[in-house]
């Protein structure tokens, strides 16, 4: 029987085999002229079946299948084959197997590998393995490999390793690899802004393009001109992330649909629109329904417009900020903005700041808001007794006179301890107030009196 042994490449030898006695050793013998240090044979054979098999030797790997199979094909009626072998280059200073050598490399930590790239001089065609094997799992640590210490390695698998784990290296490769539509590729479906590093030519690659803004929309920055001029792209993007109309071409950003895409994903993408659309009522209606702090980018017009601003204040009070004057003092807006955030009080008119019951509808939301009521309304048990109950430290807002009702700062305390540093100096020497005080919060002790302060009763209340 002759055996022809190829490279994928090279014809290497044939040898004729005339018995089975150490058939592995017959062919290891033959191969030996062509190893070199740190060869892993790859040998590829063809089943019975026709299909490939792959299996690793090394010389002192256990060859049990190998020689089944020149069994089977010695005791076969066809005299020729082939076993086709792949030279797989490892150095590995302990001496390990390739699989202790694979299984240690796995598991080696990043500080690791990053001592090892960082320290050695240089790499040679053997150590390719390790390099392979470091930025399959740290693409970043390609950025330490320096074009002369790498030199007699081809370095493409390298750097499709690299980047397919961590896009972003790409930054850090040889400037040939930028221009390289594979490896560029493998950059942008790991990370889609690592578009940014390919060149000008491949950020004008249209399926290089659509994998990039596929995995990251915001890739959509870094294409060429003609891909923010394209309808169905910027669609795509906005449909993702409104706010990147911003990169939309001039005539996009005065496309109806494409407007109405970007504020429906993003209100606040109204910005990037055309004044024309900022004025346009339907655009600005389902801006603000989408978020309502983008009334802020509508036409000034708008400031007026009743139905508008209460459509806005019922989703967020504290948007009341950007009414008009006028609308500022119309009582069903503020109820409105009120009942939904209390704080909202503080945009009202003077004089609905001085109005009982809207004043009463705010505290009653947030008690912090008795600090925009009048002074007058301050000074209203009911309102302040309503306001500390909501919040106990709203008590700094009342007026002096109600520091010193006992009733109000006993409702205070009780709902936060801390709210004792706000009362009147009387009832800070008030054992009963004080009490309730440090049970709900130790730290208030250090608003009582000084003669408080030494109550054994009151300071075990507070710390046990």
């Amino acid at each position: 029987m002759e055996l022809f042994i190829n490279t994928l490449s090279e014809n290497i030898c044939s040898i004729r085999i005339y018995e089975l006695l150490n058939i592995c050793i017959q062919i290891f013998n033959a191969l030996i002229p062509e190893m070199e240090p740190g060869i892993v044979f790859i040998i590829i054979f063809t089943d019975e079946n026709g299909k490939n098999k792959q299996y690793n030797y090394l010389l002192d790997n256990n060859t049990i299948e190998l020689e089944n199979y020149i069994i089977n094909i010695y005791n076969s009626s066809v005299n020729t084959h082939t076993l086709y072998i792949i030279k797989e280059y490892y150095n590995d200073y302990k001496n390990r197997s390739l699989i202790d050598y694979k299984h240690y490399l796995e598991h080696l930590p990043y500080p690791a590998c990053h001592a090892l790239i960082l320290h050695r001089q240089n790499f040679f065609k053997s150590e390719k393995y390790l390099i392979l094997s470091i930025v399959k799992k740290y693409g970043l640590l390609i950025g330490l490999l320096d074009n002369y210490r790498i030199e007699e390695i081809d370095i493409k698998e390298i750097v499709l390793a690299a980047v397919s784990n961590d896009g972003h290296v790409l930054r850090f490769v040889p400037e040939k690899f930028i221009d390289d539509r594979k490896i560029v590729l493998a950059a942008v479906n790991n990370s889609g802004i690592a578009l940014q590093y390919a060149s000008t030519e491949l950020r004008g690659d249209r399926e290089i393009v659509l994998a990039a803004i596929k995995n990251d929309p915001d890739a959509i920055h870094y294409t060429s001109k003609e891909f923010k001029e394209d309808k169905q792209i910027i669609l795509n993007v906005i449909n993702k992330n409104g706010l990147l109309l911003y990169y939309a071409s001039e005539q996009l950003q005065n496309d109806r649909e494409i407007i109405l895409a970007a504020i429906k994903n993003n209100g606040k993408a109204l910005q990037f629109a055309s004044a024309e659309f900022k004025r346009d009522r339907e655009i600005v209606l389902a801006a603000i329904k989408n978020d309502p702090d983008a009334f802020q980018y509508a036409s000034q017009e708008f400031i007026e417009d009743k139905k508008i601003i209460l459509n806005m204040v019922n989703k967020n009070g504290s948007s009341l900020f950007y009414a008009s004057i006028q609308l500022r003092n119309d009582r069903e807006i503020i109820l409105a903005a009120i009942k939904n955030n209390g704080s909202a009080l503080q945009f009202a008119s003077n004089k609905l700041k001085g109005d009982r019951d809207i004043v009463l509808v705010a505290v009653r939301q947030n008690g912090n808001t008795l600090q925009f009521a009048s002074n007058e309304l301050k000074r209203d048990k009911e309102i302040v007794l309503v306001a500390v109950k909501k919040n106990g430290e709203a008590l700094l807002y009342a007026s002096y006179k109600l520091k010193g009702y006992k009733e109000i700062v006993l409702t205070a305390v009780n709902e936060n301890g801390h709210a004792l540093r706000y009362a009147s100096n009387e009832l800070k020497r008030d054992k009963e107030i004080v009490l309730v005080a440090v049970k709900k919060n130790c730290e208030a002790l250090l608003y009582a009196s000084d003669e408080l302060k030494e109550d054994k009763e009151i300071v075990l209340a507070a710390y046990y």
